[in-house]
């Protein structure tokens, strides 16, 4: 469900459903055979692994998380570190908290794109604390597809 939101929703050209195949590398290869230009990696680990052989030359990797590897006692090594100078990719870290100053100015475009119609809302809120035992059940199982929030303040379901 998730693969055919990105594509028939959002309009990508593939997508691939990471827990549905064997062999994730060719997955990537198949879908993207001219080669991956931009990987964005919240994930890393194995994925990250199977994305590196399918970096085109010069490609570029933006860390943002490793959430493949939270909770763990031992990390995943990945194996294909050495394509990155074969392949003359750059990798760098992305954090949120670089970027601060320019939050106002973000969130007031997005609101006019929202508003616009130019994007989509498809986070899940779950209310309440005592909720966050089955938030975390749906965001472990890939039950969710947006951000999954728990919402512990007081709210109104009215618009």
């Amino acid at each position: 469900s998730k693969c055919r939101f990105l594509t028939k929703q959002l309009g990508l050209d593939g997508a691939i459903d990471y827990k549905a195949t064997d062999n994730l590398g060719s997955a990537i290869q198949t879908a993207i055979p001219e080669g991956v230009d931009l990987f964005f990696d919240n994930v890393g680990g194995e994925i990250l692994d199977a994305a590196l052989p399918a970096m085109s030359i010069g490609g570029c990797i933006v860390a943002s998380g490793s959430v493949s590897q939270y909770g763990k006692n031992n990390h995943y090594g990945v194996k294909n570190l050495p394509l990155i100078t074969l392949r003359r990719l750059r990798m760098e870290g992305f954090l949120i908290l670089d970027h601060m100053a320019e939050v106002p100015a973000m969130l007031q475009q997005l609101e006019q794109w929202l508003l616009a119609g130019k994007l989509l809302n498809k986070n899940q809120l779950f209310h309440g604390l005592e909720r966050a035992p089955e938030a975390l059940a749906t965001l472990a199982s890939g039950g969710n597809t947006g951000k999954l929030v728990v919402y512990v303040g007081e709210y109104s379901l009215s618009a």
